[in-house]
């Protein structure tokens, strides 16, 4: 498994961040860095928060059974998983939130450019999707693209094909409506 910065420690291009101040640590990407896929995620939860690695709890469980993976910690070895922010602070403004997205770009951009050998991404969320497509194109990241290209494949530069999807989980129906919508995106029943 390789990170390109240590778990638990925040990284001079957090300083800035104004959630560096209540966010309790740094959680960076990690996986096989020549795999062929990429997963980018929104942010870690709280038990990614407390192992220092992404998709741990209940997302880690449903990606790999999506994947055909026997447990979560096989993914390490199969894919490259990361997150669009570093850390888990709850309530957060949306101007916090905005800050904290362009304070990590830097660092998903340097992932996803050690991610050599990836051919194909998977943008779990609309900031994920946003985020995903700014970082292939070397610019910030454009708005609302998850509506328009939710559940659609694209290549991007070297990359065959980048699909975005929504991940509710296990949450009962009422609330990943909710959660999605809340997101921005359009509920499908």
């Amino acid at each position: 498994m390789s990170a390109l910065w240590p778990p638990f420690t925040f990284p001079p291009e957090c300083d800035p961040c104004p959630l560096r101040r209540r966010a309790k640590a740094f959680v960076p990407g990690c996986g096989n860095l020549e795999a062929r896929l990429v997963v980018v995620l929104e942010k870690p939860g709280r038990e990614e928060e407390k192992a220092g690695k992404p998709t741990v709890g209940r997302t880690g469980e449903h990606l790999a059974k999506a994947l055909g993976l026997p447990n979560v910690e096989a993914l390490d070895d199969a894919i490259f998983r990361t997150n669009v922010r570093r850390c888990n602070v709850d309530r957060e403004t949306p101007a916090e939130k905005a800050a904290s997205v362009k304070c990590c770009a830097g660092y998903l951009a340097s992932e996803l450019a050690a991610c050599a050998s990836a051919r194909a991404a998977l943008a779990v969320g609309a900031d994920a999707c946003n985020q995903l497509i700014g970082a292939w194109h070397g610019r910030d990241a454009r708005k609302n693209l998850m509506g328009k290209l939710h559940g659609t494949a694209w290549r991007v530069g070297e990359c065959d094909a980048i699909r975005a999807v929504s991940w509710a989980g296990d949450m009962p129906p009422t609330e990943k409506q909710e959660s999605v919508e809340a997101s921005g995106e359009t509920w499908v029943e």
